[in-house]
């Protein structure tokens, strides 16, 4: 077993994560897991046979002749533990905005801003490492659980990334290698400051006509029983000076069946 991460996420927006009791908030190893799935197969796609395999062998599958997958343990262990306060955020939260609307039903459904966390994740298999390291740095700098993740709750980052406006731009550079579109806005006071910003910009997209023609796309939607989530992920990312910066994450890699994907769009809209 080898251990590829040991070290103290912190919960930078509040979280709306619970397990089987649903009034009253915890940080779940399985949705760390499950976000850390979604990176791997962001990263590395999985439309192809055999990308599909791969993703298998590393979170593990059940038997299933359409996925051409059968039954796998995972790879990976993922422990947490240490639950600690931290700083968490004094000012009293905006119940009014909608990003935060889940916090009127109580303060136990909720885990602040601040509350930090040990992340413990082991590899058990012997995994060919290069594709998991990134997935594993993507999540624990880019990473979110709970409702409303992709739009902006329950955003995490390790303590030790408190990256420059600068740093995060040469690391966006790495995802758009692997056809992601990244897009930072100027650095906010507060992460709340910072989601309303990532607000406009969501807005403005949503006003955009060449992305909303097509009502089936890589936005989101729910048309009588079919939904699909968006492939736009914001959040805000905890600097070096202690600000804040926007910032939007967008892939196709989970697109599905007849869905469009927006990513010519998105470059058009944001010059």
């Amino acid at each position: 077993m080898k251990t590829l991460f040991d070290g103290t996420m912190e919960i930078i927006t509040p979280c709306f994560c619970a397990g089987a009791n649903q009034a009253k908030a915890e940080i779940r190893a399985p949705s760390i897991r499950g976000e850390l799935r979604w990176w791997f197969r962001a990263l590395g796609g999985t439309r192809e046979q055999e990308a599909r395999k791969q993703e298998a062998r590393v979170f593990g599958s059940i038997k299933s002749e359409k996925a051409h997958t059968e039954n796998q343990a995972s790879a990976l262990v993922v422990r947490v533990s240490d639950v600690l306060a931290g700083k968490s955020e004094s000012r009293d939260l905006p119940n009014n905005h909608k990003f935060f609307t889940m916090s009127r039903k109580g303060p136990e459904t909720m885990i602040p801003a601040g509350r930090q966390f040990r992340l413990q994740i082991i590899d058990r298999k012997g995994i060919e490492p290069e594709l998991l390291k990134l997935t594993i740095d993507s999540c624990c700098r880019l990473g979110a659980i709970g409702l409303r993740a992709r739009r902006g709750c329950g955003a995490l980052q390790s303590t030790d990334y408190r990256p420059t406006a600068t740093e995060v731009s040469v690391w966006a550079d790495e995802l758009r290698k692997r056809k992601f579109e990244v897009i930072c806005r100027a650095p906010q006071q507060s992460a709340y400051d910072a989601l309303l910003a990532l607000e406009d910009e969501i807005k403005g997209l949503r006003e955009d006509e060449r992305i909303e023609k097509n009502g089936r796309n890589a936005m989101g939607f729910v048309q009588g029983s079919k939904r699909h989530a968006s492939c736009l992920r914001v959040r805000p990312v905890l600097l070096e000076n202690g600000k804040f910066l926007p910032v939007m994450v967008y892939s196709e890699a989970a697109l599905g069946q007849g869905i469009k994907g927006i990513r010519s769009e998105l470059k058009a809209h944001f010059g």
